[in-house]
């Protein structure tokens, strides 16, 4: 997510209602190369943040070289979120699925209770921004995790607020270069009590995993309350939703899926009629501890009849799945992903989606999920750097020869706990 303008902006942002804000901290640290050679045309920023939303991570990559810095993110929660079996104020959980990162000049930690600017220059939180004003606060949820809309390289987050024993509604926005609405679409939620988490766009529609219900009757997601039904319940039957975008004459659809469940999107796509969607998928109760595993399902819908059909690429379990950004909304068939060799991820692949062959190189120590970065001129889904976070190193390996290792290795300072992480062509940290 990136565009030309890289300075921070904080006009959209409303005063934090957190706590003091964090301690003074020491400008970037110089991160040395300790082998091989970055890629020349390797330049941007590295983002993470920390389970929790506790604190961030940058790793700025150019010409110069390398620097590093990590801040806390300066939060706050709200109080008591049900009362007699409804919801009365925002949802804040403990942002296990915390997220970041950069749209339009700003970075921002998406957390349960907002999503929060930081300065691009030093990490400091300025404070909950509204997106343009797509943030209204009271009970209203915004999504954790926005997407990138592949056509017109709009944002896509949603908003929805909880039914409290009438229907619930979902609203789609779709925000400019400079946060400004560019299109969208509401629509009345299937169950107003159902667990909503990831979004995916295709050209014609928007797509919204849900799965089960909430016993309380809110409709959330990214919350300790998904975590407790999950861990209540023996299965969970995924439901796929196809919302239009337009009045373009599609009617909504909801789509049973028995076969698999699953809490994020890979990719979607639209070909010959049918919606394609790949997921990281359970086949059993979904498992949300932090080291759990998934098997890579392609979910095949006719839009007209909504019928689907469920293939698994392989049998082997992935985690940390991605496909090269540039075929994002596009048929794209190679996934990058991280594997287990015993307990721990120390393993990066290459899968083919289509054949189930594989590529793989097997590291000395854990590795966190691999971020693909798209060549300067790649035309293949295999053109990219996969940047990987191991202990106080950071990996650049080669997409199109991974089994040959990395091609450069940066001693960081010290090791970030990073739950999510993003990269932005934009060098942070000037």
């Amino acid at each position: 997510m990136s565009t030309e303008n890289a300075a921070i902006s904080a006009e959209n942002a409303a005063p934090d209602t957190g706590t003091t804000a964090p301690p003074a901290v020491s400008g970037p640290t110089p991160v040395a190369v300790a082998s091989g050679a970055l890629p020349a045309d390797l330049q941007g920023t590295l983002l993470g943040i920390d389970a929790d939303g506790s604190s961030v991570f940058a790793l700025r990559i150019d010409a110069s070289g390398a620097k590093q810095l990590s801040r806390a993110v300066n939060s706050g929660q709200s109080g008591e979120q049900f009362k007699d079996g409804r919801q009365v104020a925002r949802i804040t959980g403990t942002g296990r699925t915390a997220g970041i990162y950069e749209w339009a000049g700003k970075v921002l930690a998406s957390l349960p209770q907002g999503h929060y600017a930081l300065d691009g220059r030093t990490l400091e939180t300025l404070g909950i921004d509204t997106l343009g004003s797509v943030d209204r606060g009271g009970l209203q949820q915004l999504s954790q995790l926005p997407q990138s809309e592949p056509a017109t390289g709009r944002l896509v987050v949603f908003t929805s607020e909880p039914g409290n024993g009438g229907p619930a509604n979902v609203e789609f926005h779709e925000l400019d270069a400079e946060f400004k609405r560019a299109g969208g679409a509401r629509h009345e939620l299937p169950n107003a009590s159902g667990i909503i988490h990831d979004l995916a766009v295709t050209e014609h529609d928007y797509l919204l995993l849900q799965l089960g219900e909430f016993a309380d009757g809110a409709t959330s997601w990214n919350v300790d309350s998904l975590w407790d039904a999950v861990a209540e319940a023996p299965r969970m039957p995924l439901t796929l939703s196809l919302y239009p975008r337009s009045a373009n004459g599609r009617a909504v659809s909801h789509v049973p899926v028995g076969e698999v469940s699953a809490m994020g999107v890979i990719n979607a796509f639209e070909a010959d009629g049918k919606v394609v969607v790949d997921v990281p998928g359970f086949t059993g109760r979904p498992d949300l501890a932090a080291d759990a595993t998934h098997r890579i399902a392609r979910i095949t819908i006719e839009r007209e009849s909504g019928i689907p059909e469920v293939s698994f690429a392989s049998q082997r379990e992935f985690d940390g799945i991605g496909i090269n950004p540039v075929f994002a909304g596009k048929p794209a068939n190679v996934a990058f992903a991280r594997a287990a060799s015993g307990k721990a991820f120390d393993t990066l692949v290459k899968l083919d989606l289509t054949t189930g062959e594989a590529e793989e190189w097997r590291g000395s120590a854990p590795l966190s999920a691999p971020v693909v970065v798209p060549k300067g001129g790649g035309t293949s889904e295999s053109d990219v750097w996969l940047l990987v976070v191991a202990g106080t190193q950071c990996l650049v390996l080669d997409g199109a020869k991974l089994g040959a290792g990395p091609v450069a290795t940066l001693s960081l300072a010290e090791a970030p706990a990073l739950s999510h992480l993003s990269f932005t062509g934009k060098t942070l940290l000037g």
